[in-house]
């Protein structure tokens, strides 16, 4: 039964633990997230036919 609750446990607190090892790990090494802009345009009138909305995600420095 202890088993159980120990594996239960650990799972649990998996997803945490991760985030903070890859956070502690970009503060080390200096790595900033790219900053993602995005440009969204709507085409035609809500709730009639052919209506539609389109993401398009702008090119970043890092991109080749």
């Amino acid at each position: 039964m202890q088993k159980a609750i120990a594996r239960k446990k650990f799972y649990t607190t998996l997803p945490y633990k991760l985030d903070n090892a890859v956070s502690d790990y970009k503060k080390q090494v200096g790595h900033t997230d790219p900053v993602i802009e995005a440009e969204v345009t709507e085409e035609g009138t809500f709730g009639e036919d052919g209506w539609s909305i389109r993401k398009r995600l702008k090119p970043t420095d890092t991109d080749a």
